[in-house]
């Protein structure tokens, strides 16, 4: 330690300095005067000063006066002669630290006031330190990026940092010391316990307004929709802890705030995105498959499900090439794939859960995450287009097109994708923008989902004609999984459909008939339409009615629509609906209110008769395919 000695004896001086130099292990530099004890503060730090207190021109308390004016709290030691009580309580009240008499044996008097200085910079040092660790804290409480608060456990604030005066606009200085839970009015504009009070009362049940992530022995952590900030709705992610003191004692608790709005709707938008996504894949008429890099399934869409006739979760993690009649070729392809070529117009042959075999046509391209890494093969299962040739009109098959054939259907394919992601992100921007700039972008999402219906119909018509050259089978139909997957072209729509588990005699294009009504629907009932799927079995027949509650179809024009004269999409029904042997109607929903929207019924073939056995009339035949049983129309 170096001490500050300031007497007018200079004799003193050199005794006081041999004395604590020698039994206190201290520094002494000493001076006559109060102004010369002035000078020497300015340049050099001592740990304590000790000072007369009667000196010519400045007294010792006079002394004290000035340094801590200058605020220089150095520890200050009155050393006197002067016994007067007037005299210790003035120094004692300027600022001093102790007051030592002079006087007596001179050992006993210096050990004495070498004590004195050891416990006054003692005592300096500790509380210096004290401050200076509470300043850090205060400095890093209000810095924290959280707008943080504090209470003790009467309920007062004793805390509100810099954030949380931004994020509410209520200053610290007016709510510290308040009480009444006054600091939950920012967030919820009255006075309501918030998480500090859950948590220093713990048996106190967290309404469900919070939504609880995490709570521990001492921590509490929730999300809530229910506050505003400046009178808007926010998303609020906080966070309490229980504050303790030296002993280990509670002596209050803390909460910090954040507010998550944004991110929350960042997530949302991002979760929208993924499910639009993942609709329009579903949707997409051809089967969709993603294979990882061990060569299994990842996922696959309905269409996928139909054609394999599997479900999502008994095709998920099997082998992607076992679902073909020939896996070696497969797994050839699928390995080009991998390698990063794009694999195009690749027939191979499915053979589905009832072993029956169907050629597609094989797409695959790599598909990347979003940190650039491959993640697989995304593969198309692509349908043919169907030989609608006269028999011997040319040398066409099933299993070789000709080029121009796999060629148009190519086209038609990718056109057909093209627009489907022009209008996934059509949409996404509808969702972005309002006023003109909104109702240009729900004009382009309209033009474009009247380019999918034209590329749907355009495949419609192609594989119709194979019906007309009596090139397509009849055989036995689930019709559940017909209109489940057709149901999934129209995401957005309200349709109640309660499903059904009658088999049906028809062929792959009954779905058109449900396409085409639903379509008309949406088309005339606007995106608002709501729709209504029955199917039940009447004797050897069953009926679907396809209720909606658009414009309805006038009475001057159903005659004209069932005999044919009105329609193209109507008229595919007919056509269909005459060749698998059924029939077609059209009524109102509501009996007698032709504008409250159309019920249109359409009647197909049971695949079993009312006494519960296989149908095989009009020519139908059984065939027995590796022990399962469809069936086929035409002859061998």
């Amino acid at each position: 330690m170096h001490i500050l000695h300031v007497d007018d004896e200079p004799l003193f001086l050199e005794l006081t300095k041999i004395y604590l130099e020698r039994n206190a292990g201290v520094k002494v530099t000493h001076c006559t005067s109060a102004a010369e004890a002035l000078d020497l503060v300015e340049s050099i730090e001592f740990d304590a000063i000790i000072s007369d207190y009667e000196m010519p021109g400045m007294n010792g308390i006079e002394l004290l006066f000035e340094l801590r004016s200058a605020d220089i709290t150095t520890p200050f030691i009155i050393f006197t002669g002067r016994s007067r009580q007037d005299v210790v309580i003035e120094a004692l009240n300027k600022g001093a630290d102790l007051y030592i008499q002079k006087g007596g044996d001179a050992r006993s008097q210096f050990a004495e006031l070498g004590n004195a200085v050891a416990r006054a910079v003692l005592k300096y040092r500790f509380e210096t330190e004290t401050h200076e660790s509470k300043r850090r804290i205060a400095d890093i409480f209000h810095h924290l990026p959280d707008a943080t608060f504090a209470i003790d456990c009467s309920g007062r604030v004793i805390a509100w940092n810099r954030a949380m005066e931004k994020m509410t606009g209520v200053k610290a200085g007016t709510i510290i010391g308040n009480g009444d839970q006054s600091y939950s009015v920012p967030f919820y504009g009255v006075a309501r316990p918030t998480l500090v009070d859950y948590i220093l009362h713990p048996d106190d049940e967290i309404p469900l307004s919070y939504l609880l992530l995490r709570r521990d022995q001492g921590e509490i952590i929730v999300e809530t929709e229910t506050a505003t900030l400046r009178g808007e709705p926010v998303v609020l992610w906080a966070k309490a802890t229980l504050l303790y003191d030296k002993n280990g004692e509670i002596t209050g608790a803390i909460e910090s705030v954040r507010d998550i709005t944004a991110q929350k709707k960042a997530e949302k938008a991002l979760i929208a995105a993924d499910e639009y996504r993942r609709t329009l894949i579903e949707a997409h008429i051809d089967p969709l498959v993603t294979i990882a890099a061990d060569g299994r399934i990842e996922d696959v869409n309905a269409a996928t499900e139909v054609l394999t006739g599997r479900t999502r979760d008994e095709l998920i993690g099997t082998g992607f090439c076992s679902l073909f009649t020939d896996p070696v070729s497969a797994e050839g392809i699928c390995r080009r794939a991998f390698a990063g070529e794009t694999a195009r117009e690749h027939p191979l042959h499915v053979r589905n859960a009832d072993g029956e075999i169907q050629l597609v046509i094989f797409y695959g391209t790599l598909y990347r995450g979003r940190d650039g890494v491959v993640r697989g093969v995304f593969a198309e299962l692509h349908e043919p287009v169907p030989c609608s040739c006269k028999d011997g009109g040319c040398a066409c098959s099933g299993e070789d097109q000709s080029a121009s054939t796999i060629h148009l259907d190519i086209i038609s394919h990718d056109l057909a994708n093209a627009l489907s992601t022009a209008s996934g992100y059509a949409d996404l921007l509808n969702g972005m923008v309002d006023g003109e700039a909104g109702r240009i972008a729900d004009a382009i999402t309209l033009t474009l989902r009247r380019g999918q219906e034209v590329i749907r119909r355009i495949n419609s018509v192609r594989r119709f004609g194979m019906i007309r050259n009596g090139s397509a089978g009849i055989r036995f139909i689930p019709l559940d999984r017909v209109i489940k997957n057709e149901i999934l072209h129209f995401p957005g729509i309200s349709i109640v459909y309660e499903g059904t588990e009658s088999i049906v005699l028809a062929d792959d294009l009954v779905g058109e008939i449900l396409w085409n009504l639903l379509d008309n629907s949406v088309r005339h009932g606007g995106s608002g339409v709501s729709i209504r799927i029955v199917v039940w079995e009447e004797g050897d027949s069953v009926t679907v009615s396809v209720e909606d509650t658009g414009p309805g179809i006038p009475l001057g024009k159903r005659s004209t629509v069932v005999s044919g004269g009105e329609g193209h999409g109507l008229g595919i029904i007919r056509e269909l609906v005459t060749r698998y042997g059924g029939d077609f109607s059209i009524s109102d929903r509501v009996s007698g209110k032709p504008g409250e929207g159309a019920n249109i019924r359409f009647s197909l073939r049971n695949a079993y008769g009312e006494d519960g056995t296989i149908r095989s009339d009009d020519g139908a035949r059984v065939l027995e395919v590796q022990g399962s049983t469809s069936l086929s129309g035409g002859a061998e």
